[in-house]
This record gives C-alpha cells, structure tokens and sequence, in this order.
C-alpha cells in the first residue's frame, strides 16, 4: 500500500479535511504518476462517472496496467504514460482543457474521487485580454467518448448526438496564411486575402482542418507558420468553396465531417497542402460515415445502429447481478429491464432503463460489465419511454428497481 493509499483509507475512516488536503498535495508533488492514454484519441482516457467527465491516475505502475487490461477486456485500447512531477501541474491544467472534471486516484485499489476544481483551479484571462482564449472543453469530452466507443464500432446514438450538439456550438481556429494583417481592435483588417490550410483524406477529398484550442492548433503548427483564425461553427460554411468539410483536431482525435450538402460537388484541381499532414485513422472513415448527413442545413442526424433481433435466451444471471449493483450507485435509475438480443450470429444484450439524466454514464458502465459476458459490440441500450423501449420489454419483467 503507498502513502497516498494510507492517506485515502484514513480520510474514508475520519473524514478530516486536513487529510484530504494532504491528498491532494501528494497527487501533486508525488514523483511520478500514471495515466492510461486512448490510442485512438491520443488523449487521457475519460469517463462519465456520476454525471461528471472523468479521468483516471495511478500511484503505481501496475495498478495502471491493471486498468488497461480491464478496458482491453472492453474492447477499449490504452497505453500506460508516466506523469513526472515536474509535468504534473501541466497535466492537470490539460484536464480543465479536456473538460475534465474530476479524477480517480487508484482505482481497482483503495481509490478516492477528488473534483478538479478542488485540486487545481483554472487560471482565467489576464485583465485588458481582449477575449478570452478558444476553448471547447465540453466538444472535447464529447469528441473523446466517441472516438473511443467507435474505436470498438459501439458509439450509442446518444454520444454521436451530443457530439453534434457541441460542435454546432463549436468555436475553433482555423490555419490561415501567416501575412493576415490585424486592425487595433484584433480584428482582421477588410479586405486581407485569406488562405486555408487544406488536407486530403484517403480518398483525395479535401478537409479544412479545424481546432478546439490552441495546444491543438500548436500540434499542427509547431514553427509558429500559420496564422490562426478564430471561426464560430456558424461561420465555417463559406470557407467550404475549395472543400468537401472539416477535420477537427486532425493530429489528436481526428473527426472528419463531411458539410457539403451536394455530395457531387467536383472537387477542385488544386489546392494547398498542409504541413504535417496527419494520416488518417482507420475508424475516420466509420465516423465520416456516421456524420456526415449530421451537421447539414437540414438538421437531420444520420444513424448508424446494426440489425439486431429479438432472442428467447436466458442472459447471465451473473452479469444481470453485477448490473444490478452498478445500477444501484446511479440515484437516477428506477428500473431497468435485460433481453437477450441476435445480432451477427452472436448473442447480445439489450438494457431498457427508466431513468433521469446523462444516458451516457449509464451506457458506459453496462458496456463494461457486459463486455466480459457478450462482449462490448454486442450491447444495447434504449431508454424506457421511447418505441425502441417499451418494445423490448414486452412480456419481461424487470431485474432491477429501486
């Protein structure tokens, strides 16, 4: 057991808020740290837990791996990164970015939750900036949880939705020639010419990359090349005369969206090309596909839901236990029901819960108690009031309530 477990299982028993402090000070000058990266995001891996984003960190080694085979268990693919104390401040500043909101230190062991806010606080603009920097912390979240579920072919309807919500209310920087001129006011003088940076994706159709921030941007620029120009999601269409969409943080998660409403626009014979262009990831294409009806004018989001059907088999009754269990530490809940479902050949899991709130935190916990069970592609989850719902329940009674 390490120091830091020592001082999480005194606070458990006393509550003293001076041994909490004592935590938080050890998570900050302990000497390293461990935290599972997603291979896919190239991001600290993040939950919902209890409603709040949610990263994990290790005081030792092995119990970081212990994690990563858990999440491999789901089908979910992490490497373990060390974290020097000379970094850490560092990296618990890029949790505010990631818009991360609370951490779990040893998790699987003796753990303790600490809020963000209670271990470091986010530094606000210095007075007379003009604005304040971009950021999107609650894009970032939302970008994060559905490249990791789609780096198993799982994202459930509710994380491609909220994904949609968060970049339409995006703010991003855009890469432009390096000779746009500023009036006093920091804006661009009328009339400056202006070039995009253009990439090409697998299939030669060209994206206009796009960033949440600027330690994104700093990824793709790291000579200070590029001018960065600031583009509410609202304004991003006009720029699309030489493109078919945008890629947003293409050296980070890397989610191309296809905006063109006339997908048989002729592209154009030429166009610049960045510097440092990234390589796509296999699952861009599944994501493309996914979105790209999402964001255009007309409002409607595509689907992307496999064919399942029905099954008379008996689940697990262990598995529907440890559901029953994880359910209960959701105060949200009040019922949910289990039906056997086919898909592929293979048998899966459909959960239709009752319940009040972040779908997304439910969604997750059951994918990985299940996964062991039917594994990770085969579980479902609708919500109770909904025709998808009240269909699967039809002649089951429910294994849980509250």
């Amino acid at each position: 057991m390490t120091d830091i477990q020592s001082l999480i299982q005194e606070y458990k028993i006393t509550g003293s808020k001076d041994v909490f402090r004592k935590i938080i000070d050890s998570i900050i000058k302990i000497d390293t740290l461990w935290a599972p990266i997603s291979q896919h995001t190239k991001s600290v891996y993040v939950e919902i837990n209890n409603n709040l984003p949610t990263a994990y960190i290790f005081t030792n080694q092995s119990y970081c791996e212990e994690f990563r085979e858990r999440l491999s268990g789901a089908m979910l693919l992490v490497r373990t990164v060390n974290n020097p104390s000379s970094l850490r401040l560092q990296m618990f500043s890029d949790f505010f970015r990631l818009g991360i909101q609370k951490v779990v230190i040893d998790y699987g062991h003796v753990y303790q939750e600490i809020l963000m806010s209670d271990i470091i606080k986010e530094n606000d603009p210095p007075q007379g900036q003009p604005r304040k920097p971009v950021k999107n912390p609650e894009l970032m979240v939302a970008a994060n949880l559905f490249v990791q579920e789609m780096s198993r072919r799982n994202a459930a309807p509710q994380l491609r939705q909220k994904l949609i919500e968060e970049v339409k209310k995006g703010e991003f920087l855009v890469p432009a020639n390096n000779n746009v001129k500023y009036d006093e006011t920091g804006r661009i003088e009328n009339g400056t010419p202006i070039t995009f940076q253009i990439i090409k994706n697998n299939l030669g159709q060209n994206f206009i990359p796009v960033y949440t921030d600027v330690i994104e941007f700093r990824k793709f620029d790291q000579k200070g090349e590029f001018a960065s120009i600031i583009v509410p999601f609202a304004g991003i269409k006009p720029l699309l005369a030489q493109a078919e969409g945008i890629i947003i943080n293409p050296q980070g998660v890397n989610i191309p969206l296809n905006l063109q409403v006339n997908e048989n626009k002729p592209m154009p014979q030429d166009s610049n090309s960045a510097a440092n262009k990234p390589k796509p990831q296999d699952i861009t294409g599944s994501i493309d596909r996914q979105l790209a009806n999402a964001l255009k004018d007309d409002g409607q989001t595509g689907g992307y839901d496999e064919e399942y059907t029905m099954s008379d088999d008996k689940l697990s009754q262990e598995m529907l236990d440890e559901a029953a269990e994880f359910l209960k530490s959701q105060k949200s809940v009040r019922s949910a029901y289990a039906r056997a479902i086919n898909r592929n050949g293979r048998q899966g899991c459909l959960y239709v819960v009752d319940f009040d709130g972040d779908s997304i935190a439910l969604y997750q916990g059951l994918v990985m108690i299940s996964a062991k069970y039917v594994g990770a592609l085969q579980v479902e989850m609708k919500e109770l009031d909904t025709p998808e719902g009240k269909h699967g329940i039809e002649g089951t009674a429910p294994f849980y309530k509250a």
